[in-house]
């Protein structure tokens, strides 16, 4: 029976540690949510010009990997820039 007890002092110990965690992480992802959100209006122009320059990138990117022809990422790369 002091197995089981310990067991489940354990388990009640574990189960505490991980919902403190899961607050204080939730917390502070709410904090970078509500900082993102007050940048986003502070200077809203600026978000969606950095936001299409990432979504570019990232398309631009995916271009170059999916194409058939097999080249190394930089030579695919400077083809876009010369």
């Amino acid at each position: 029976m002091a197995k089981k007890t310990k067991s489940a002092g354990l388990v009640r110990h574990a189960t505490r540690a991980a919902k403190e965690n899961f607050d204080a992480v939730k917390e502070k992802a709410e904090e970078a949510k509500d900082a993102t959100e007050s940048l986003i209006k502070k200077h809203p122009l600026t978000s969606v010009a950095i936001a299409a320059a990432v979504g570019a990138l990232v398309a631009l990117g995916v271009s170059a990997l999916t194409r058939q022809e097999r080249r190394p990422l930089m030579k695919r790369f400077r083809n876009y820039f010369d």
